[in-house]
């Protein structure tokens, strides 16, 4: 269900990462962020593709997202 909230990545949790490589190129990755926030109880996942292929923008929010913040 979606809220229609949008957080600022540094009042997320990370609970788990998860990374994935493509089967046949292991140039082809991704990770999943399983996110929560305790402030409105809300819970959500963040994809990216990293290595190579990684977005500016996606760089910059994992950045944030992860900058002293990272639980598990």
């Amino acid at each position: 269900m979606r809220t229609g909230r949008l957080h600022e990545p540094e009042l997320l949790d990370i609970d788990e990462v998860v990374r994935f490589e493509g089967a046949t190129d292991p140039d082809e990755e991704a990770a999943v962020f399983a996110l929560n926030s305790e402030m409105y109880g809300t819970k959500g996942t963040y994809v990216v593709s990293y290595g190579t292929y990684v977005d500016p923008f996606d760089a910059v929010m994992v950045r944030r997202l992860t900058d002293g913040r990272r639980r598990t």
